[in-house]
């Protein structure tokens, strides 16, 4: 007698989610210059909280996180294939202090869009996360489409006020977010696409 697969478990599943996750945060000017401000202090803490607390829930659920940054150029801070470690965690917390530059959101997603060829994983999300706009807007929505087109989800997340106009450049997102709401924002898209 063969041994029949349970009523929803995974071999019944016709379509098994592999996710995959990139975050892409600016820290260009625009982000280093607004966190300066009374009203909005923290902003940068906040934001790297925010992907450090998704980056946990990633690991501990077995989703794959590549983690980017991009003022005037795009810099590789965690490959999906590394475990977070210690060293990470510590290489996040550096960046806070590291802001300034300009505002180069193609060139981080031209960053993702190049290393996505590595990822296995067939359910694959980008969130970018910014609270400006970009310096180029003509090819930011071009790095956009092009990501989108290796069929890979691009979302937007605007940190702070005002941040409304990037939903300009992403299909989907959420904007004007709350400093102290990032990390429960993160979680509720990462859960919206994951889950639903």
């Amino acid at each position: 007698m063969v041994d029949q697969p349970a009523a929803g478990s995974l071999t019944e599943i016709e379509d098994v989610i592999e996710p995959a996750v990139s975050a892409v945060v600016g820290v260009g000017d625009i982000g280093a210059a607004r966190c300066r401000r009374v009203e909005i202090p923290g902003q940068r803490e906040h934001a790297f909280e925010g992907v450090v607390l998704m980056t946990e829930v990633c690991a501990r659920l077995g989703i794959p996180v590549d983690i980017w940054t991009f003022g005037n150029k795009a810099q590789h801070l965690h490959s999906w294939e590394t475990p977070i470690s210690a060293e990470t965690r510590a290489t996040l917390g550096r960046v806070v202090q590291q802001c300034g530059g300009g505002t180069d959101m193609a060139g981080g997603i031209e960053a993702v869009t190049d290393a996505l060829g590595e990822l296995p994983h067939k359910d694959k999300v980008c969130f970018v996360l910014g609270d400006g706009e970009p310096n180029d807007e003509r090819a930011t929505r071009k790095a956009v489409r092009v990501l989108e087109n290796q069929d890979c989800t691009v979302l937007g997340l605007g940190i702070g006020n005002s941040t409304e106009n990037l939903g300009r450049f992403f299909n989907d997102g959420l904007y004007n977010v709350p400093v102290e709401r990032i990390a429960t924002s993160l979680a509720r898209m990462l859960r919206k696409y994951f889950l639903n």
